[in-house]
């Protein structure tokens, strides 16, 4: 907790700390009403911005980088958006060719 200044109003008796010091210093600053909680999805360590969810990634559009969506505070990205050759987290090594065949190729796709 933040140390209190108290000021001449204060309440606090010998053995007793209670007092009403930092109630009168919040009102005095304005917080009268309570404030709400703002949930923030994680930062991007490139540009500082917050990151998207696209449903499978975190995702920053400005960097172009993507991170799992069990990344912890401090992780590396797992790859560039736009590299489209990179090595996934198990070590394999995907390429731009691999990749676009397994689209063209995907069950549902007529040949």
């Amino acid at each position: 907790m933040p140390e209190v200044t108290h000021d001449e109003k204060c309440e606090r008796l010998p053995d007793f700390y209670i007092c009403h010091c930092a109630k009168r210093a919040r009102i005095a600053r304005g917080m009268t009403e309570l404030p709400d909680l703002t949930i923030q999805y994680p930062l991007c360590g490139g540009c500082g911005r917050e990151v998207d969810h696209d449903g499978d990634s975190f995702v920053c559009y400005r960097c172009q980088a993507t991170w799992s969506t069990d990344a912890n505070d401090g992780d590396l990205a797992d790859h560039f958006m736009d590299d489209h050759d990179w090595t996934d987290r198990e070590g394999v090594v995907h390429t731009l060719e691999e990749t676009r065949e397994r689209w063209l190729n995907r069950p549902g796709v007529a040949s």
